[in-house]
């Protein structure tokens, strides 16, 4: 009796203790997939996973299996992505579904659906689909409700049996053991929508997405905000860039390896770029993106932005500049001339000249007059008078200049860059007839 007592309590223990040793670890990979302590690491969740995974741990299992179906595809949360491996997630799926996990089953529907790791079959997808949700796995549910099974996975599903299912979930979801969680809110919010509006718990389909959005639900949030992107969340029907912009970022935000980024980030980036002028002085973030952007007139309207608002930003009129610049750079001629006047107006004949000279190559003659300047103010340089002397007769008699005449007046009278005809430069002197304060602008 006593030897086959610690036999069996050796046995327990040990189970016991590689159970605790297996969920820590789980848990401790679903801490890095959600980015618990600000870091979002897929490759020890994946470690993680695998030793859960390999001492029994079904939930590790579908974890690791997740990632392996869909990748690690958040380049900006993680710098080295995960290769999609469907071979591992089919065998892991089917590991867990024999030990019984329902995740497992779906998985292995997800498997059959979509052929990953194992050869696509509608049928056997279809199997695992019912057995998930007769296993009451809610997505499984909500699938069976959804009209796209038609033709795909079985014949078609007629109004009860969808009707069956979404009850289902109603039955599970709107309960008071899940009052409030935002995962119900979410699930409930599906039903409104797919039952157009027969099951709804007293609430709207957009009542039910924003409860669990605002709670921080990040496929409530990413709905949310694609409805309200489209403007089917707003009561005048109007896109309302602004909120939106709000839930895609707190979807990207939460995001997890089941739920893809690229989406997100393209829908956000679209918001941006739709609401430029209200995110502009109420979202740095949304300054920090246009910042970055390859749009001329986003890059100018930032930079104006922040122009005009240099006594609340503290580095505004450094941000300005590096916008106005990379515009430039773009061939932004509006850039340029800020550019090439801010040099000028501080002296800096060079840097002015150089962006004067970008502007001379698209044949923008106001600049003209502020080039040849730039070589007048610098005679040290060879033939800098000579190259004035050309860019100011253009200024003068292309682009009529008034002080470009009078400069050129000055030049024929003093003979730089030209011959002296003190006459000529007279004429060209009452020809420009600048008050004396505009004769050097």
């Amino acid at each position: 009796m006593e030897t086959r007592g610690t036999g069996t309590l050796e046995d327990d223990t040990k189970v016991s203790k590689t159970k605790v040793d297996s969920d820590v670890q789980f848990q401790q990979g679903l801490a890095y997939v959600r980015g618990d302590s600000g870091t979002v690491d897929y490759h020890k969740a994946l470690q993680l996973f695998n030793r859960a995974a390999d001492q029994g741990h079904t939930g590790a299992m579908c974890a690791a299996a997740a990632i392996y179906a869909l990748g690690a595809r958040v380049p900006q949360r993680t710098s080295e992505n995960i290769e999609i491996d469907p071979s591992r997630a089919y065998q892991l799926y089917s590991r867990a579904a024999a030990a019984g996990d329902v995740d497992g089953i779906f998985g292995l529907y997800k498997c059959y659906y979509s052929g990953i790791g194992v050869e696509s079959s509608p049928t056997k997808a279809y199997e695992a689909l019912v057995e998930a949700a007769t296993c009451s796995h809610i997505d499984a549910q909500l699938i069976l409700s959804c009209n796209h099974l038609e033709g795909s996975l079985c014949e078609v599903v007629d109004q009860n049996t969808r009707d069956y299912w979404l009850h289902q979930v109603y039955s599970s979801c709107y309960s008071p053991a899940h009052a409030g969680r935002p995962q119900a809110q979410f699930y409930m919010g599906e039903v409104a929508r797919l039952s157009e509006g027969r099951f709804t718990g007293g609430k709207s389909m957009l009542e039910w997405y924003k409860l669990a959005a605002d709670q921080g639900h990040p496929k409530a949030s990413y709905i949310l905000a694609e409805l309200l992107e489209t403007g089917e969340a707003c009561e005048d029907k109007c896109p309302d860039y602004v909120r939106a912009v709000k839930y895609y970022r707190q979807a990207l935000s939460k995001l997890e390896y089941i739920f893809g980024s690229v989406d997100v980030e393209a829908a956000l980036h679209r918001c941006y770029d739709s609401a430029v002028d209200k995110l502009l002085s109420t979202d740095s973030d949304a300054r920090t993106y246009y910042e970055a952007s390859v749009n001329n007139n986003v890059l100018v309207r930032l930079a104006e932005w922040y122009m005009a608002n240099t006594e609340e930003i503290k580095d505004a009129a450094e941000r300005a500049m590096r916008c106005y610049r990379r515009a430039a750079e773009n061939n932004c001629s509006i850039a340029q001339h800020v550019l090439a006047n801010r040099a000028y107006e501080q002296k800096q004949w060079e840097e002015a000249a150089e962006w004067y000279a970008k502007l001379i190559a698209t044949n923008d003659s106001t600049a003209y007059y502020r080039y040849a300047m730039c070589y007048l103010n610098r005679p040290e340089l060879p033939n800098a008078y000579r190259i004035a002397f050309v860019w100011m007769q253009k200024a003068a008699m292309e682009a009529n200049d008034p002080a470009a005449m009078h400069q050129l007046g000055l030049m024929y009278i003093e003979g730089r860059g030209v011959k002296k005809d003190p006459v000529l430069g007279k004429e060209l002197l009452a020809k420009g007839g600048l008050p004396t304060q505009q004769r050097n602008h």
